[in-house]
């Protein structure tokens, strides 16, 4: 197997006056055959927003000297594409090695993942508000029944003990009758 088709980027090495001296990668992904841009400026055979990128950058990194990369989308037969192109200085001789990826497929899965997230999002907001609605509802439902439950123990309590605070401070006085009874005259009328 090449090993040049085992790497999907492009490499490009520009003279030190922006011109393309040499090209490896797949030629599949390349905006024009070879023999089109080998010796030329960017912007010969790019567009022209594409190829002032190119130059603007170029520019740049001779003068810091420092990796430089930015994005930009070609026009390919098979639709618009998304490249990254990062520009590194060789060295002493001026030289720029431009490696350049292309990121549609990427940005692709990134829109389809953020498409996901969304989806999920908002499945997990139903999910909350029909299980607040299903807790609410219980409630509501077992709330009749606790008011009713406090009812009946009150109602029982206040049935078996009428006067629970006289009876609690009478409680030492057994001879005296539990209130709301008759007391029954003595026979001997005394």
């Amino acid at each position: 197997m090449d090993p040049q088709l085992s790497i999907p980027d492009l490499f490009f090495l520009f003279a030190p006056d922006g011109t393309i001296l040499e090209f490896r990668g797949p030629t599949d992904r390349l905006y024009v055959p070879p023999e089109h841009f080998i010796g030329k400026h960017p912007g010969e055979v790019l567009p022209a927003e594409v190829g002032a990128l190119f130059d603007k950058y170029l520019e740049t990194d001779v003068q810091s000297a420092e990796l430089v990369s930015f994005q930009y989308v070609l026009p390919m037969a098979d639709g618009p594409r998304e490249f990254e192109a990062r520009i590194c200085p060789l060295g002493a001789d001026a030289q720029f090695l431009v490696i350049v990826c292309d990121l549609t497929e990427r940005q692709h899965l990134l829109q389809a993942l953020d498409h996901e997230r969304r989806q999920l999002s908002e499945r997990i907001k139903v999910a909350i508000a029909a299980a607040h609605r299903t807790r609410r509802g219980r409630q509501q439902a077992r709330a009749p029944d606790s008011r009713l439950r406090l009812r009946r123990r009150s109602s029982f309590n206040s049935a078996t003990r009428p006067w629970p605070a006289f009876s609690r401070n009478l409680a030492p006085c057994h001879s005296l009758p539990p209130p709301n009874h008759a007391v029954s005259p003595s026979p001997a009328g005394v």
